[in-house]
């Protein structure tokens, strides 16, 4: 596992009512993403890869923290140089899933996901670059409903995992861009007979 500090493990798995409201901003989402995805990075590191503002991002580094999603590495004396790293590789909302009390922290987090990744593919869209068809495809839009058999969900269900094994791997900063890549799973409601 490059670049992660020795105490971080593969997976953790968030259940505490505050993570989980914790993650209920963009911001922080996007904060947390750049850590997964790059490992431990300095604030100025972090501004870069985000385009988000020096100064704001403390105050979101600081909740993380205090929650328990993010560590701190410190530098060689000077704040500047502090090391803020994920908590883990893979950050999961599974086990929060069944709780009740969390629906509505839950919904608040989707929505910010939701914002997230309408806002990446809007700069993606302005900035350009992209491919949107083929193997080197990097920009694409869609949205199905469908009715997939036991076996098919499984099937979706394995996919959606490789896809997460895949991104969870790269973490090289001399590579490609970093590409983002976002779902939401869910039942709809069943039709009512006319």
């Amino acid at each position: 596992m490059p670049r992660f500090s020795s105490g971080s493990d593969d997976e953790f798995h968030i259940s505490k009512p505050e993570q989980i409201k914790a993650l209920a901003s963009p911001r922080r989402q996007e904060l947390l993403d750049r850590l997964t995805a790059s490992g431990p990075m300095t604030v100025a590191q972090l501004a870069r890869q985000s385009g988000l503002n020096v100064h704001g991002l403390y105050y979101h580094l600081k909740l993380l923290c205090s929650v328990g999603l993010v560590t701190v590495e410190p530098g060689a004396g000077r704040r500047r140089d502090t090391l803020y790293a994920a908590r883990a590789k893979r950050i999961m909302l599974r086990h929060a899933f069944p709780v009740p009390a969390n629906r509505a922290a839950l919904n608040q987090v989707a929505a910010a996901a939701a914002e997230q990744m309408r806002a990446d593919y809007a700069a993606a869209l302005e900035a350009g670059g992209f491919e949107h068809d083929g193997p080197a495809r990097t920009l694409s839009l869609l949205r199905l409903l469908g009715r997939p058999t036991p076996d098919q969900l499984g099937e979706i269900n394995a996919c959606l995992e490789r896809i997460l094994d895949i991104m969870s791997s790269t973490a090289s900063e001399d590579g490609p861009p970093t590409l983002s890549i976002g779902w939401i799973m869910a039942p709809l409601k069943r039709e009512q007979p006319d």
